[in-house]
């Protein structure tokens, strides 16, 4: 089952599309630095770009003639997939965590010198069955605390738990039926999203996301 990420976050101060376009071409793959755009495609009211980010960090490695360990230095790649809707003041990235929105908005506003701010989008889950979530700081006695990750049986317990304890959740695992199966959607306070399911079933769920990061927007930090 195909596994896919949405993460939104609000974006002020970006030029239109064809503007940032040709900023993000005339970028391109420089030696040296820490980011290079691979590709950059255009829409009337989008930009959609494959970013690359590369980092340097250091490993062990046994030395098989002396049994040493010795360090060694390795050359990391991580490809960060986004699109920057300025109409509508949006940053959607398509790989890995929060982290990859704060790297992009570095990215924007430091090796391009735009006048960008990125700031998170904390959403609300509605509608959806709740199968578990995840809570920062829990005790239920004194014998239990720490970190804690129930699972339901039943929705409505699970949605009694959230409401009693929605200041210290940090995840939440919603099961829903799309149009071709089963989604299973991860949701983490300041919207992003981790999901598996159909292929077909894509545009549906991200539209679900995106429907929630303006609930969002409308409703204010949360």
């Amino acid at each position: 089952m195909p596994s896919f990420v949405l993460n939104i976050a609000r974006i002020r101060g970006c030029p239109e599309p064809k503007a940032l376009a040709k900023l993000l071409t005339d970028w391109g793959k420089p030696q040296g630095e820490e980011f290079a755009v691979l590709a950059c495609a255009v829409a009337q009211a989008s930009v959609s770009v494959s970013l690359v980010r590369t980092s340097r960090s250091t490993v062990q490695r046994l030395d098989a003639k002396t049994g040493e360990l010795t360090d060694a230095e390795v050359e990391r790649a991580t490809m960060l997939p986004f699109a920057v809707k300025p109409g509508q003041q949006t940053l959607e990235v398509y790989a890995g965590s929060f982290a990859g929105i704060e790297r992009v908005g570095a990215f924007l506003s430091a090796c391009l010198a735009l006048p960008v701010t990125v700031e998170a989008i904390l959403a609300k889950q509605h509608r959806a069955q709740l199968r578990s979530v995840k809570v920062s700081d829990f005790s239920a006695n004194s014998y239990m605390t720490g970190a804690y990750g129930p699972k339901f049986l039943d929705t409505q317990h699970g949605q009694d738990f959230l409401a009693e304890h929605a200041a210290g959740i940090t995840a939440a695992t919603v099961r829903f039926s799309a149009h071709a199966g089963r989604v299973n959607l991860t949701l983490r306070p300041n919207c992003c999203a981790s999901y598996s399911g159909s292929e077909d079933d894509q545009p549906e769920v991200q539209s679900i996301l995106r429907g929630l990061a303006k609930v969002a927007k409308a409703e204010g930090p949360q």
